[in-house]
């Protein structure tokens, strides 16, 4: 359909323009006009307002008035949405939202913490401060009705709420995201990190101190993380252990705990090298803890190395990896590994390593090497500086090898899968301890350093299941393209006179 302007001549012999309202039609293969109506003179129209009046009830009957009342209208704010209703369906789907609910509902809190909890994970989900002050600052910046009314104090009480019940959600979620219950056997892997602690408070002595800090800050008092994650990647335990604990202490006291708080079957414990010691070894077998173990192949004597490194006796099991088992009375069964591709990059790293000490050794002065070198255990200072040759040709018995320690009755290609297969996982650590990044802390109590801790936790586990849901959907995604495409959704209020939409 469309207008057309019909002119005729009355009998005074003066031209009137007319508006025609005609639709064309297809008759027997040929076009033809007809006349639908009749809407008036053309210089009404001009003189008066009717043209508006009959554009603006015609408007009543078309799907487009909205739009073309929003290309009228101004807008007032654009927020981030995208993320936040993201965060909140992942939310739901670990079985957070029901979680938070049940304690709520159970113990009569007036207060909706899971709704202040959601948002501060979320703030921790956007790497963003996570501070309770930066949080309600940060909440302007994003749109969820459900946080209107929010504000710090109920932030701070939200970190009691998750103090007090952070023994059952860690239980609720275990529970959730493994299947550790119907299975006989699984394996967990466990890490620490530690993180530093800016504030000047006092009361969470037990929990604050000086120890040896991997972050290179011995100026500052901080606390150890203890992470559980199970061989799919999914944490489902942390802990917070004093500052000054070390990684053997800090790994029996989880495993304790673990026996605890969780009704597990069968459990074989996958740690790397710092983890261990004779005390734990003896603990956990006394426990009746299974366990496939790094240790440390400097640490042998002479006729140990003998046995463990030599290559005689390795079975492939694929071409990266070869083994061996070798039982050592009074110690346990041994699974030595190697890597013939690993053994050749470190071999060519040596001769590279050689090479760059061979020219430090013609350039720099006694003085350099004693104050600040890093590789006197190469070098002979009797005399003149030179290249210790056997200790460098004795580190070529350790390329491409790993030794592992287990009391499994695991068939050994088992057992080096298994710890394989988690020494890859090792590195997601690496992010692990990134996202897991809590600081700067400023609290005071204990309660709430430890509930903040967790909040990063919750974060880091909400991440994890978002990165694992692109995988399944295309193992290809790019988790950052995704992200950043997500993070364009927004939501906008637009105004047009007393109207609103968002």
């Amino acid at each position: 359909m469309f207008i057309r302007i019909k002119r005729v001549k009355n009998s005074q012999g003066k031209v009137r323009e007319y508006l025609l309202l005609v639709e064309s039609q297809r008759v027997k293969g040929k076009v033809r006009q007809r006349t639908i109506a009749n809407l008036g003179r053309v210089d009404l129209y001009v003189q008066t307002e009717a043209a508006d009046i009959l554009v603006e009830k015609l408007q009543e009957y078309t799907k487009k008035k909205q739009l073309m009342d929003m290309a009228k209208s101004q807008c007032d704010w654009s927020k981030e949405y995208g993320i936040v209703g993201v965060v909140r369906r992942l939310w739901q789907d670990l079985g957070l939202d029901e979680f938070f609910r049940g304690y709520l509902s159970k113990y009569g809190y007036q207060v909706n913490y899971k709704e202040c909890l959601l948002a501060m994970v979320t703030a921790r989900f956007m790497n963003k401060p996570c501070s309770e002050r930066a949080t309600e600052r940060w909440m302007k910046e994003v749109y969820d009705p459900q946080w209107e009314g929010l504000q710090r104090h109920h932030f701070y009480r939200a970190l009691d709420f998750l103090h007090a019940h952070k023994a059952d959600l860690e239980k609720d979620l275990f529970t959730k995201t493994t299947d550790l219950f119907s299975q006989k056997l699984d394996l967990i892997m466990f890490d620490t990190t530690t993180i530093k602690y800016w504030g000047e408070g006092d009361s969470a002595k037990d929990l604050l101190n000086y120890g040896h800090s991997k972050e290179k800050r011995n100026d500052l008092k901080q606390m150890i993380v203890g992470v559980l994650m199970t061989k799919e990647g999914y944490p489902v335990g942390c802990e917070t252990l004093p500052g000054n604990a070390a990684d053997v202490k800090s790994f029996m006291n989880m495993v304790k705990k673990i026996r605890t708080r969780f009704q597990i079957g069968k459990l074989i414990w996958v740690c790397d090298r710092g983890m261990i010691c004779r005390s734990n070894l003896k603990e956990l077998n006394d426990l009746g803890q299974e366990y496939i173990l790094g240790v440390k192949m400097r640490q042998f004597d002479k006729d140990k190395k003998e046995k463990l490194l030599s290559l005689r006796g390795v079975k492939e099991v694929r071409k990266d990896l070869y083994v061996k088992e070798v039982y050592i009375e009074g110690e346990g069964r041994y699974i030595v590994c190697y890597n013939p591709f690993e053994a050749k990059r470190q071999r060519e790293k040596r001769k590279a390593f050689k090479r760059y000490l061979r020219k430090k050794v013609n350039t720099a002065t006694l003085k350099e090497w004693v104050v600040k070198n890093g590789y006197k255990k190469y070098v002979n200072f009797e005399g003149s500086v030179s290249i210790n040759e056997q200790k460098i040709k004795d580190e070529s018995q350790y390329d491409g090898k790993w030794i592992l320690l287990t009391n499994t009755t695991l068939p050994q290609k088992e057992v080096a899968l298994q710890y394989k297969g988690l020494w890859e996982i090792e590195a997601g650590f690496r992010d692990l301890k990134q996202d897991l990044d809590a600081s700067p802390i400023y609290h005071w109590k204990e309660r709430r350093i430890i509930a903040h801790v967790f909040v990063c936790f919750l974060a880091l586990l909400i991440k994890i299941a978002f990165e694992k849901k692109l995988r399944a959907l295309d193992p290809k995604v790019d988790y950052v393209e995704v992200w950043q495409a997500v993070k364009q959704i927004k939501a906008v209020k637009l105004s047009s006179g007393p109207q609103e939409i968002i």
